[in-house]
């Protein structure tokens, strides 16, 4: 009986490297179809069907396997207007036991029903997917995404026509971002508290513009300060002082023309030749700032601007009482609108028709799990009467095996992790900090230049070993590196793919693993104040969301887990 045994453990083992094997193609499958969205949605979306349907043949897939493709599906769904079956999916992932292990895949699907439910206008729905997604946030200690879902909850308020509520939110927002100097969440803050003002106290709203402005200013952000001196170009065209209006147009073009705004650029066209139509001014003028608006709309892939620009080139005709050309464009204008509804009528006709289509494949596949059931309730009958007793052992001994390997294989992991950066770059030659910058110094733009920077970062805080003090922030570290803070965030976002307090929780788990295995016996007190954790219950938190073990369980695995052990 004793080959027999070892020959069904033999075969149990290759079968669980094979699936281990698969596991991760399917990882790989998933991410570089992600990667390739938007522009491939269709293609991602038949690519995600296809493993759903392989999945069904496979009862032993993890649930982060089929979670992750859900979120995929869910994202190609959205990309192509289909909004719910998106929300469908979406809400898949949040039902999967994989979201208690990954709350960031929990907050981006919050964050996209959000969006979702927002072009519906279902703005509760909308708000109490900000909430849970705000409650995430919070564990995670994740201030610039604190502040910037409570912008969005306070907006959806005003939407809902609660002007004092969203006031009032806007203004905590603004008071937490000035408690914790993130100088663009204030900006932010303002510039939404104006557009809630508007036009019912034109006054309030123009010092917030202005507030908001200034703020913008001081941290050298383009785009922000184009979009709040459009509005207060806005606000002195109603207010007939076409003139000053213009001024403010002038220094938008100038700085939208270098930074690629094509919309914020269309909107200012659009105003000029509004102004020029309602001062009695150049009319052909006015033509040729309408027809530049055009083309930057389309370009800007923003149909909804055209709207506006139909009515001002109605104006436009009637001001000139060239009845033939009015009717020309009302002619147009209406064929744009029955275009948009014929448009919104498609997509909501192809979305009824995938829904459709996934509620079969839901059935199809169910009928298949019960097939694999059945069969699979049939075969473990048949190898019970079989091999009784032994069989059991076998499985029993199995289990400890794999339960054993994966915890080796999951330590070694995180010793390598340990002797290396916790951050991911390309391999880039990095750019050290010049110390001669200030924040009002322009920063180098592209691709190269943030990973120059993001590389210049990890090697800061891993030479100085900067993340061991506890009160280390965005703002000081930007000082410490003399780098812009916009750029220094940006840099982590979009090479880092995380946001600054995760990146230094990354540091301090590091050196904990370290120290762990550095055969010193140290109390959990003492690593957590080596280590820049402001808490035992943060430095718990962190150290099990990246290792998979407790403190204790990890240093045992040190202890236990001699250098020479082979690897399965």
């Amino acid at each position: 009986m004793q080959p027999r045994l070892s020959l069904l453990l033999l075969i149990c083992l290759l079968s669980f490297r094979q699936y281990t094997c698969a596991q991760k193609n399917y990882n790989q499958i998933i991410r570089e179809t992600w990667q390739s969205l938007p522009d491939n949605a269709a293609t991602a979306d038949s690519i995600g069907n296809a493993l759903l349907l392989e999945f069904a043949d496979n009862p032993a897939i993890p649930d982060s396997i089929i979670a992750k493709t859900w979120f995929l599906l869910g994202q190609s769904s959205m990309y192509q207007s289909k909004r719910n079956l998106a929300l469908s999916y979406y809400q898949k992932v949040l039902q999967s036991p994989f979201v208690s292990v990954s709350p960031a895949i929990a907050d981006a699907c919050l964050n996209n029903m959000a969006i979702i439910y927002e072009r519906q206008t279902k703005y509760s729905e909308a708000i109490e997917a900000y909430k849970k997604s705000l409650a995430i946030s919070e564990q995670q200690g994740d201030s610039s995404m604190i502040v910037m879902t409570w912008l969005n909850i306070g907006m959806l308020n005003y939407a809902m026509g609660a002007r004092n509520t969203s006031a009032g939110i806007l203004d905590k927002t603004l008071n937490y971002s000035l408690r914790h100097r993130d100088t663009l969440s204030a900006a932010d803050s303002y510039l939404n508290m104006a557009n809630v003002f508007y036009p019912d106290n034109v006054t309030l709203a123009e010092q917030c513009y202005n507030n908001s402005l200034q703020f913008y200013k001081s941290v050298s952000h383009i785009r922000g300060q184009a979009t709040v001196l459009v509005n207060l170009a806005r606000l002195e065209s109603d207010r007939a002082n076409y003139s000053r209006s213009g001024v403010l147009l002038k220094e938008v073009l100038s700085l939208a023309g270098s930074d690629n705004m094509d919309g914020i650029l269309a909107t200012a066209f659009r105003i000029l030749a509004k102004n020029e139509i309602d001062a009695d001014g150049n009319l052909t003028l006015a033509r040729e700032y309408l027809d530049r608006a055009r083309q930057l709309s389309v370009e800007a892939e923003r149909k909804d601007h055209l709207k506006d620009i139909f009515e001002v080139e109605l104006l436009l005709e009637m001001k000139r009482g060239d009845y033939s050309s009015y009717k020309k464009v009302l002619e147009n204008y209406i064929k744009y609108q029955a275009e948009q509804s014929a448009e919104n009528a498609r997509i909501i006709n192809a979305e009824f028709q995938a829904i459709h289509e996934v509620k079969k494949m839901a059935e199809k596949n169910s009928r298949l799990e019960e097939g694999i059931l059945k069969k699979n309730r049939q075969l473990l009958l048949s190898l019970l009467a079989l091999l009784g007793a032994i069989l059991a052992v076998a499985i029993i001994a199995l289990q400890y095996r794999k339960l054993r390997q994966a915890s080796t294989a999951m330590f070694r992991m995180n010793v390598e992790i340990a002797n290396s950066f916790p951050g991911i770059s390309p391999a880039l030659q990095v750019m050290e900090p010049d110390t001669t910058r200030t924040d009002s110094d322009s920063e180098p733009e592209g691709e190269r230049a943030l990973t120059n920077l993001y590389n210049a970062i990890l090697n800061r805080l891993e030479t100085e070993k900067l993340y061991l003090d506890p009160s280390l922030g965005l703002q000081d570290f930007c000082q410490k590196m003399n780098r812009n803070q916009r750029y220094v965030s940006r840099a982590i976002s979009d090479i880092g793919k995380t946001n600054f307090p995760n990146l230094i929780n990354r540091f301090r788990v590091n050196e904990a693993r370290r120290l762990l295995t550095s055969g010193a016996n140290l109390t959990t007190s003492e690593i957590v104040e080596k280590t820049g954790f402001g808490s035992r219950a943060a430095f718990h938190r962190n150290f099990k969301a990246a290792t998979g073990f407790s403190p204790i369980e990890y240093q045992s695995m040190a202890q236990n887990t001699p250098e020479n052990l082979p690897e399965f």
